[in-house]
């Protein structure tokens, strides 16, 4: 297919283009994003799978050796576990910081490369920057 005529701006800052993320857990997602993505993201796959997803993505024709990311949120840690409240004030989604890190560490170990920490349900603006400084003051400096 080609194009004539055709202008497309802003240019992506990454050269030479941009990042290219596959989603899903299927063999043909992972098989697409080993030959065509910068990065994976799975949608159903449990964490005791990742390694052995990982490893059938890794093993695929045109993965090749290059910087390739993971990501995988927090709360995909916790399907089918319930929420259970803490007594910790500084516990956010029942959630302390203490236990957010050792999570980002389990999923580290698992070959993921980004997470995200889900809010809890929030009421208001404040109180989603309250939340994103907690994430940014308690738990970065411990995993960044």
């Amino acid at each position: 297919m080609s194009f004539h005529d055709v202008t497309f701006g802003p240019k992506p800052i990454r050269q030479p283009h941009p990042q290219i993320w596959v989603g899903g857990d299927a063999d043909a997602a992972l098989r697409r994003a080993a030959r065509l993505a910068d990065g994976w993201c799975p949608w159903l796959t449990m964490p005791a799978q990742l390694p052995a997803r990982l490893d059938f993505l890794r093993a695929q024709p045109g993965f090749g050796d290059r910087p390739f990311e993971v990501c995988y949120s927090l709360a995909m840690l916790s399907i089918g576990a319930e929420h259970v409240p803490t007594n910790d004030p500084n516990a956010y989604y029942g959630q302390s910081a203490e236990q957010v890190i050792d999570q980002c560490g389990t999923l580290v170990d698992l070959g993921v490369t980004i997470t995200s920490v889900m809010p809890p349900p929030l009421t208001d603006l404040d109180a989603y920057l309250d939340h994103v400084r907690w994430v940014a003051d308690e738990v970065i400096p411990q995993v960044g």
